[in-house]
């Protein structure tokens, strides 16, 4: 939940929110650390504080930042204003720049792996056909019919129903 750009000594930001309610800020210190400023106010995660947001900060532009939770959004001013952007799905977990080009931002989210070739500005899925999930503790299965069982799969309600092959 921190990233420090490695162009700029000193310059540290921190993505912070409280476990349970999700009410969190965006901090920047130039100092290491020894200082924060606030770059937003509070409750930009949503509900899930706990564990999916991050925050990017451009590794050779100073004015560029990408902040990724349930919802997104991205400044073009060193983190004075954000907007919002469309097509990441929710729930972002971690990202990766591009070591040849800094202009790439890899976002992980609950649907698998993004890829903006403009830092956050525009994401495209690149799972490359690779299916991914998340199922919930527990799986039922009927004790009298093999071929059927109920899952839950996180963020897909109502869950799967496996009624035997070929339906």
């Amino acid at each position: 939940l921190l990233d420090a750009p490695p162009g700029f000594p000193g310059v540290v930001y921190a993505s912070i929110a409280d476990s349970t309610t999700g009410v969190g800020r965006l901090w920047r210190s130039t100092n290491f650390g020894v200082s924060w400023s606030s770059l937003t106010a509070n409750n930009i995660f949503g509900v899930q504080g706990w564990y999916s947001h991050y925050v990017a900060a451009h590794p050779t532009n100073p004015s560029l930042l990408f902040h990724a939770a349930v919802s997104a959004a991205r400044s073009t001013n060193g983190g004075s204003s954000f907007s919002g952007i469309s097509g990441l799905y929710s729930d972002n977990h971690d990202f990766a720049y591009d070591p040849g080009n800094p202009n790439v931002l890899y976002s992980a989210n609950d649907d698998g792996i993004y890829r903006s070739t403009n830092f956050g500005a525009s994401f495209t899925p690149v799972n490359g056909g690779l299916a991914t999930g998340q199922l919930y503790n527990g799986c039922s299965s009927s004790q009298t019919d093999s071929l059927l069982a109920l899952v839950q799969s996180q963020d897909h309600i109502p869950g799967y129903l496996y009624v035997g092959a070929g339906t």
